[in-house]
């Protein structure tokens, strides 16, 4: 697994979204990259300032749309 897929996959496996062979090779790859442990520990440290801002949780509908858009400007690239 690639570094750029290594960061792809970050998301859905926080979520505990990966299986198979794409959950063994993201957490083979973890194990060997400083880089890409950097990665996840600065998003952590993103997703952790987001939560003390208190900002108000949006709705399932907009939360929804917004992955949805994520997900097909994933698959764009």
């Amino acid at each position: 697994m690639s570094c750029k897929h290594a960061v792809e996959a970050m998301t859905d496996a926080e979520e505990g979204a990966l299986t198979g062979w794409r959950k063994l090779n993201y957490r083979f790859h973890m194990k060997h990259c400083p880089a890409c442990n950097a990665h996840r520990r600065q998003l952590a440290a993103t997703t952790d300032a987001m939560k003390l801002l208190g900002c108000e949780k949006p709705s399932d509908d907009a939360r929804d749309r917004a992955l949805a858009a994520f997900r097909k400007n994933k698959k764009a690239l």
